[in-house]
């Protein structure tokens, strides 16, 4: 499997937390955000 870059995104600003998942046929993909202050 390739393995990607992580860089800061500011998926919704006004969010302290997200998370999301992302469902394929092969695979899932999650991920978690949180903003630091």
């Amino acid at each position: 499997m390739k393995q990607q870059n992580t860089t800061d995104v500011s998926i919704m600003p006004q969010l302290d937390k997200a998370c999301g998942l992302d469902m394929h046929k092969d695979k899932i993909v999650g991920f978690i955000s949180c903003k630091d202050d």
